[in-house]
């Protein structure tokens, strides 16, 4: 405890300086919070469950981890940051999110903590601290401007900027949301062209080779699929 030294002369002297630091752990941990004053630095280790990264999009009835969108419509998005830990958690916390691009745009960030700067597909803010046992929330709303599968990702810089954290959440857009999920293509192979092909020409008693594709748009693997090929009699 403050431990000191007089130099008898002027110059420039190394100092290593040892500390011990008592924090409260349950389990391993694999992440870290640093606080620091000055140039002396105190790191706070915390688990997965003592400082949480959420984000999560409105589906209309919930806040979920994925769904699906309409092409035009405004979507919902919450962040929110949790301590769990009975100690402050010391920042500054820059939180950064990152919209799917060209998928959506920022409408605006109606949250109750000011955001540093946003465009269209990213806006940052900056956390001072976190209390214990403290939840802070983010929302943001965007519009859907392109159809396509994307991932709207949050990250989570301490005051080194150093990636303490993130999460994702997978929205696809579409232009209808009862468009199906699962589409089907068939094709021919074609020896002249040497390619597949949507139709060729044959001669009698020559062999045909078929290829059919099936995709899936859905956001899980998508299961119990029955696919039947139908020939015709000739």
């Amino acid at each position: 405890m403050n431990p000191h030294h007089t130099y008898a002369a002027y110059g420039n002297y190394t100092v290593t300086l040892k500390v011990s630091i008592n924090v409260v752990r349950n389990g391993c941990c694999d992440s870290c919070v640093a606080n620091y004053t000055a140039k002396t630095w105190v790191v706070y280790e915390a688990c997965d469950d003592q400082f949480v990264i959420d984000k999560t999009v409105w589906n209309g009835t919930a806040w979920v981890d994925q769904m699906y969108a309409k092409n035009g419509t405004i979507v919902n998005f919450k962040i929110t940051l949790t301590n769990n830990l009975n100690i402050n958690l010391t920042g500054p916390f820059v939180i950064t999110d990152y919209l799917s691009a060209p998928q959506f745009t920022f409408l605006e960030t109606n949250i109750t903590v000011q955001d540093d700067f946003n465009t269209s597909n990213t806006a940052q803010w900056t956390i001072p601290y976190i209390k214990p046992f403290q939840s802070i929330v983010i929302r943001a709303s965007a519009c859907a401007v392109h159809v396509c599968y994307g991932y709207n990702q949050i990250y989570v810089y301490n005051a080194v900027g150093a990636l303490i954290g993130f999460d994702i959440t997978k929205v696809k857009v579409l232009n209808n949301l009862y468009d199906p999920l699962l589409s089907i293509s068939t094709m021919v192979w074609d020896d002249r062209l040497n390619t597949w092909t949507d139709s060729t020409e044959i001669n009698l008693n020559d062999v045909l080779m078929f290829k059919t594709t099936v995709r899936s748009s859905a956001l899980n693997t998508a299961t119990d699929v029955t696919v039947t090929d139908v020939l015709p009699h000739s």
